[in-house]
């Protein structure tokens, strides 16, 4: 029997598991980034019949800020309505791992009733 087999065979799988570990963290943070921001969104449109849209903004925008958020993720629409207040935007992110880069759109979208 060969000695030093199963040690190989462990540092293939751990080099394996690290390497699917980097992977997923890489592509799955524009999307955490994105949940995070759509979070902040909804609460700010939950809590717009006592703050202004100034006020709105500026905390939306320290979200991005403190997300890391590309430029893009600034240019927010806040609209408000007789009944309804809606909150837009609409940014692209990107995830790249060692030899490959993509693009991911992400659209901001969030409404909720003026109490």
């Amino acid at each position: 029997m060969r000695r030093g087999g199963a040690l190989a065979g462990c540092l293939v799988w751990a080099v394996l598991l690290v390497a699917g570990a980097y992977t997923a963290s890489e592509i799955g943070a524009p999307y955490y980034r994105y949940y995070r921001y759509d979070d902040a969104a909804s609460q700010e449109a939950r809590y717009a019949t006592i703050r202004t849209d100034s006020a709105m903004r500026l905390a939306l925008w320290a979200t991005a800020d403190s997300l890391g958020l590309p430029d893009d993720a600034y240019h927010l629409s806040i609209t408000r309505g007789t009944n309804r207040v809606h909150i837009s935007a609409a940014y692209d992110d990107w995830w790249a791992v060692p030899g490959y880069r993509r693009a991911v759109h992400f659209t901001l979208d969030e409404s909720a009733p003026l109490l």
